[in-house]
């Protein structure tokens, strides 16, 4: 099967649709006391969707590729611009920071780290999580 840009951007809308949509959710977060108890958009101001952090970055990782790979199709806007709104300075120093807990020493890995680390050759803004 080879991917064509129809089903590129029905993929793309299916995860539009998820990636910046905090609730439900299912936190897998370490609370070492009540300075620790936050909501996923706080936690993860950049992977707060998709039900779960891994999940969103693996979202992430498929829309930046589409985007890529389909670079005229209507989708690519919008992915680079909540890309934008998400993968700020700001956003990706509190993702860092959360992954150099001690707490968070376990937290997604090795799954979402594979993703990230794959994320992190589509969208650049990404690789300082995982340096």
């Amino acid at each position: 099967m080879r991917l064509d840009e129809a089903t590129a951007r029905r993929f793309a809308n299916l995860t539009l649709g998820h990636v910046a949509r905090e609730w439900p959710n299912k936190l897998d977060h370490v609370m070492t006391g009540p300075d620790d108890v936050a909501g996923p958009r706080d936690l993860h101001p950049a992977f707060f969707g998709s039900f779960d952090w891994h999940s969103c970055v693996h979202g992430w990782w498929q829309l930046r590729r589409l985007a890529r790979l389909f670079s005229g199709m209507a989708e690519a806007a919008d992915i680079a611009a909540l890309g934008d709104e998400l993968f700020t300075p700001a956003n990706i120093a509190v993702e860092r920071a959360y992954l150099e807990r001690p707490a968070s020493r376990g937290f997604e890995r090795p799954y979402g780290w594979g993703w990230l680390l794959a994320l992190a050759i589509e969208e650049p803004r990404v690789a300082p999580l995982a340096e």
